[in-house]
């Protein structure tokens, strides 16, 4: 995935999600940004993100921390957070990054998911085939491709595979919503679901290439949730990058205060305090 614009810009909405009986995560805000301890935001290493998660109706906010757990050296600070609905970082072409998914309530207390799915996108390469961009996910249930994909795969040793990009990318072909309303999006993503977890580590590298690479994530099944019929028109354009960050924490031990519930806009559904899966 290249971007070619990293102005800030306002969260674009994606309309009702229909999962089915599957659980899922929506990105709603960055409140905490420091991926690597890199910055933007100084204090705790990583991204806390403010997510709901829904399911069978129901819906409680949660929080993800997406951690590096080795060197990671970004391209641009500032492009890291949210891009529309999409979690998003970014680094230097030929580089590599793992990183850590946790999941914790809306006390910021630590949480086990029954079911986790996470997709990403516009997995592709940049001019010449090289840049390849390239995704390990660890100890995941099973992987999910579109019947035509464009992402390849390898085994890599005996426990771990490889899916990467094989054909060009440029800003124009980015996706604008996280569940796919086009064949490419579909073709150039991989979705990976999870059992009972209480982290999930994914490895994410290009080969060397031109262009600096950009990881655009979301925590559902890309290729298995719709979009209802009231979704939006689809309002991704030139100039459209992330959402906007401040330059100093939104609050001085952001790990330990959390935004309040409440506060941001959730996809219709009951609030429910006592959310259990069936």
């Amino acid at each position: 995935c290249i971007s070619n614009d990293v102005s800030p810009a306002a969260l674009v909405p994606d309309g009702k999600i229909d999962c089915g009986d599957q659980p899922f995560i929506l990105l709603e805000a960055v409140h905490h940004n420091n991926l690597g301890g890199k910055g933007p935001h100084s204090g705790e290493e990583g991204i806390l993100f403010v997510a709901a998660e829904y399911y069978e109706g129901s819906v409680r906010r949660i929080h993800v921390k997406l951690n590096a757990i080795s060197t990671y050296n970004p391209w641009n600070i500032w492009a890291n957070g949210m891009n529309g609905g999409f979690g998003m970082f970014n680094q230097n072409s030929g580089d590599s990054v793992t990183v850590r998914f946790t999941f914790w309530d809306a006390d910021l207390n630590p949480i086990r998911l029954p079911h986790f799915s996470v997709s990403v996108y516009d997995m592709d390469t940049d001019h010449s085939h090289a840049g390849v961009e390239q995704v390990i996910a660890h100890d995941y249930q099973h992987a999910d491709l579109s019947d035509t994909t464009l992402v390849q795969s390898k085994w890599i040793t005996q426990t771990r595979e490889v899916f990467y990009g094989t054909v060009f990318g440029n800003f124009d072909d980015n996706p604008v919503h996280v569940v796919h309303q086009s064949k490419l999006g579909r073709d150039k993503s991989v979705a990976f679901t999870y059992k009972d977890v209480d982290e999930v580590m994914m490895t994410m590298s290009s080969t060397p290439g031109i262009e600096p690479r950009f990881t655009q994530f979301s925590l559902l099944n890309a290729l298995t949730c719709k979009m209802a019929s009231e979704a939006p028109e689809p309002k991704h354009h030139p100039g459209a990058g992330v959402v906007t960050h401040h330059k100093k924490p939104l609050i001085e031990d952001a790990w330990n205060h959390p935004p309040m519930a409440g506060k941001l806009p959730m996809q219709e559904a009951n609030v429910d305090s006592s959310f259990q899966y069936v």
